[in-house]
């Protein structure tokens, strides 16, 4: 008899799945933040977005997310700094980047000119044979009162989403 502290033979190995590729990933975010982050011509990649796409502490949460079974979700803000159109800086000084996004793993409220993407993970990784879209599911914040848009997600979608779900779920049990 083998000691208890022993490995068994009926142990499973641990499963390498190979990972997405982050080049990958990193064009299909920059699909959906175009589409769901808009900024002024939505129909052309946005530079900041490209910047922050290319920073190594944004790749660093996106290879976390896409590997890490302990990290379910991608945060994707963008926040503007433009207060309002007819707004100018005064003579002499330059305009400054209008809009600048962020990305980390943990979603949090920052302010009202922040709009949000969160991705979130279906399974534990994002997995390379496997398409992106099936993976992930969406969740657009956007900029405004955090009350006013979680109330309309909750009373416009998530409550009569539940209820017919409930409702049809009833049906099959009779």
């Amino acid at each position: 008899m083998g000691d208890s502290l022993e490995g068994s033979e009926n142990t499973p190995e641990p499963q390498n799945v190979p990972v997405v590729d982050f080049t990958a990933f990193a064009n299909y975010l920059r699909k959906a933040a175009t589409l769901l982050l808009p900024e002024d011509d939505a129909h052309t990649e946005p530079p900041a977005l490209n910047a922050a796409l290319d920073d190594k502490n944004n790749q660093e949460c996106i290879k976390k997310f896409l590997s890490d079974p302990q990290v379910s979700i991608l945060y994707v803000q963008r926040s503007s700094s433009k207060e309002d159109e007819s707004d100018q800086p005064p003579e002499g000084e330059e305009e400054k980047e209008p809009v600048a996004y962020y990305i980390s793993n943990e979603v949090h409220y920052t302010n009202g000119k922040m709009a949000s993407l969160v991705i979130i993970k279906r399974g534990a990784v994002i997995e390379a044979d496997k398409s992106i879209r099936a993976q992930v599911r969406f969740i657009n914040f956007s900029d405004g009162s955090p009350y006013e848009t979680l109330h309309s997600y909750i009373s416009k979608t998530v409550a009569p989403y539940f209820k017919s779900y409930v409702k049809e779920s009833g049906r099959a049990d009779r």
